[in-house]
């Protein structure tokens, strides 16, 4: 995602790697050369034949602008669903760590007879599965490798949820359902905080199918195919409407019109699958970071004031 605190007025215009200009610059070129080669083929052939009337092309135009409008509302309603999801995630995930602080032990009397030995580091154990889940999850969306699981989790943990095959943030979920069930046996924890703990659970378990749901059902393949001829043929037809209109200033016109076809186009495919790593999806690996640091802060753990804010303009 682009960081907009970063961003300054002329990076509008001069910050390539932040537009769509560097994913359509050779169809572009293609079009504009193409328009060049129709502005001086009539030296040659004569120009009867290659000019087409303007109508066809303004209702064709005026159909490509509400068909590109249909089509990127629906992509960013699959990226502002999944910024959605994931700002539901960061409240859950801190929600079950604060109750995992508060609600263990259940009674006066269980801390009082509670096996201090035992029990001391298992709070911060589920909250390492906690953070675990929030980077396996990720990693999932993304298509990635599991490594970085090994700096958050213990290496026993790591090598029982860490298997390849298997969907590894349900078997972190499962893990800690499983631990807080034990919790509930040893008398830790009431069963009413119990039932709490797994409507959490619940919760983000719905999370992560709704994401998997938005990563595993592109938009229909019919409608981008639909797109790229409809646009395509559009741009190459352009330059035989415009040269006896717009004479040696065809190939600009044809190129500036091109480019907005074709950025809106690229905007609809980047916006379509929001967990991806192109400059303007949404930046998973802060928010990855900002539910482990909430997490540890719950802990007693201190960060820098601006430890959530993005140094760099463009943030994964």
């Amino acid at each position: 995602m682009v960081n907009e605190n970063k961003l300054k007025w002329y990076h509008l215009f001069f910050r390539l790697k932040i537009g769509p200009l560097p994913k359509v610059w050779f169809p572009l070129v293609v079009v504009t050369l193409f328009s060049v080669f129709v502005l001086y083929l009539p030296n040659y052939i004569g120009s009867t034949f290659l000019s087409i009337p303007t109508f066809p092309f303004t209702v064709i135009g005026m159909a490509l602008a509400i068909f590109f409008a249909f089509r990127n509302n629906a992509a960013y309603d699959r990226y502002w669903e999944g910024r959605k999801l994931w700002g539901q995630l960061f409240n859950l995930t801190r929600n079950l760590t604060t109750q995992i602080i508060t609600l263990i032990p259940a009674t006066q009397e269980t801390q009082q007879n509670l096996d201090t030995e035992k029990f001391k580091n298992e709070p911060q154990e589920v909250a390492s599965l906690i953070i675990g889940y929030a980077f396996a999850l990720k990693h999932l969306l993304r298509n990635e490798d599991y490594n970085e699981l090994a700096l958050i989790l213990s290496e026993e943990e790591y090598k029982r949820l860490v298997i390849p095959g298997i969907n590894i943030p349900t078997q972190i979920l499962l893990q800690i359902g499983l631990k807080l069930q034990k919790y509930g046996k040893l008398g830790w924890l009431h069963p009413v905080h119990l039932k709490l703990m797994h409507e959490n659970i619940t919760g983000i378990t719905n999370i992560q199918g709704a994401c998997e749901r938005i990563k595993t059902t592109p938009v229909p393949w019919i409608y981008k195919t639909m797109i790229y001829r409809v646009s395509g043929l559009y741009c190459l037809l352009l330059p035989f409407t415009l040269v006896s209109l717009a004479g040696n200033l065809t190939p600009f016109i044809v190129c500036f019109l091109s480019y907005v076809f074709l950025a809106l186009e690229h905007i609809g495919n980047e916006l379509e699958d929001p967990f991806g790593l192109d400059p303007n999806d949404l930046p998973l690996d802060a928010y990855t970071k900002k539910i482990e640091r909430a997490v540890l802060q719950q802990f007693g753990e201190v960060f820098a004031p601006d430890a959530d804010i993005p140094k760099s303009m463009v943030v994964t």
